[in-house]
């Protein structure tokens, strides 16, 4: 069920690319893949050795003080504000619904904006680590060539779905029980 899922939020994307249905839910569907990956990270995890199964030194980052000219996220911020505060209130039914998921919307371009260049700076690093691109790394994996049972591999499969997460749904339940988990004691 839960890979299932992860196929739909995909095609909903897909659909919307295809212009089937150009609405805004879509969109925001397809960014829910990263719920899975989270969710398909503990379930496996239950069947791995556990020498792989460690814990990881990874935190949210923290908001960064900006100054000077206003940045990307402070007005995705604002109209995220603006959004919840003068339309919402004055919309019912579906169109209220919309809006919620414009402020949704909103949110994860935020977060991508602020945080998507660091945490795509240590994927780099990790994967330059290991000795893969994150082309080979989906090849390798994909075909067999690469387990995902050498504890690096693990290791950045688990940070990437983490940081994948914090930007799409930081509020999902699973990235909670992910943190708990895999969180040194």
């Amino acid at each position: 069920s839960t890979l299932w899922w992860g196929v739909a939020c995909m095609v909903m994307g897909q659909i919307w690319r295809s212009h089937g249905d150009r609405s805004l839910e879509r969109t925001v569907i397809g960014r829910r893949v990263s719920e899975v990956e989270i969710d398909l990270a503990l379930l496996l995890e239950e069947a791995l050795p556990d020498q792989i199964c460690t814990p990881l030194d990874w935190t949210p980052p923290d908001e960064k003080a900006v100054i000077g000219e206003t940045s990307f996220g402070e007005l995705l911020t604002a109209l995220g504000e603006w959004n919840s505060k003068q339309v919402q209130p004055d919309l019912k039914g579906h169109d209220k619904f919309q809006s919620r998921v414009a402020g949704n919307a909103l949110g994860i371009a935020k977060r991508q904006a602020e945080w998507g260049p660091g945490f795509d700076e240590a994927s780099h690093r990790r994967l330059a680590a290991i000795g893969y691109d994150h082309g080979q790394l989906c090849a390798g994996l994909s075909n067999g060539d690469i387990a995902i049972t050498a504890p690096a591999i693990w290791d950045h499969l688990r940070l990437s779905a983490l940081e994948r997460l914090s930007i799409d749904q930081p509020k999902y339940a699973g990235l909670k029980v992910a943190l708990n988990k895999w969180s040194p004691a």
